[in-house]
């Protein structure tokens, strides 16, 4: 199957008990993003929006990577069966330092209908200890039968970005720094993908990319 790469998001993150470092400016894509350009918007299923990631107080990770904003309250989740949505963590060498951005351990979730044409999700993560996958239908939390302590939601999800468009709006015509304090995406749905996992290591370079089968 032939992939192409359409979007990315990432940012290196320094991941320690109590604590989430975030540096900016890493891969091709380093800032949210909710208003396209023509031709991205027309692929909504393979638009990333968002991507997040932190640390909990028992070291799991949990990583979300949104797409397909902005939707109102009644649309569905944007799943796309030629789609997949992969997420990616790189660990430090000794030195402290990255030695690339060649991933160590990839999250790759695929999406398809059953016979009643309902979605479900698979997702295949690829690890140094093996490789765990992880299947059911989208809207419900999927644990791993494995007893690795992963679990997987994928679904359409309230929009936790906050925008201010009036502020933004009005400090270009401006020229003055403005803030009114109202959210332009309160009430928008975006769809989503959750995964919390065991953390592997404090340290971690993490990001996301989408890809869409072109055969």
């Amino acid at each position: 199957m032939r992939m192409t790469a359409l979007r990315s998001a990432g940012f290196v993150a320094a991941l320690v008990a109590g604590g989430l470092g975030l540096w900016m400016g890493i891969s091709p894509s380093d800032a949210a993003d909710h208003a396209e350009a023509p031709g991205a918007a027309a692929d909504a299923a393979a638009d990333i929006a968002d991507y997040y990631a932190w640390h909990t107080d028992d070291e799991t990770t949990v990583h979300i990577v949104t797409w397909a904003s902005v939707l109102n309250q009644t649309e569905v989740p944007q799943f796309d069966d030629a789609v997949l949505v992969s997420l990616h963590q790189a660990f430090p060498e000794k030195t402290g330092e990255f030695a690339d951005l060649d991933p160590d351990v990839s999250a790759h979730a695929r999406f398809g209908t059953n016979s009643a044409g309902d979605w479900g999700v698979q997702v295949t993560i690829t690890s140094p200890v093996g490789d765990i996958v992880i299947s059911g239908p989208v809207g419900e939390p999927l644990v791993d039968e494995f007893g690795a302590g992963v679990t997987v939601w994928a679904g359409a999800a309230d929009d936790p970005f906050f925008f201010d468009l009036q502020g933004y709006t009005d400090t270009i015509t401006t020229g003055d720094l403005s803030f009114t304090g109202t959210d332009a995406l309160a009430g928008a749905n975006v769809t989503a993908l959750v995964i919390e996992a065991p953390a592997f290591s404090p340290l971690m370079h993490t990001w996301a990319t989408t890809a869409r089968d072109t055969n």
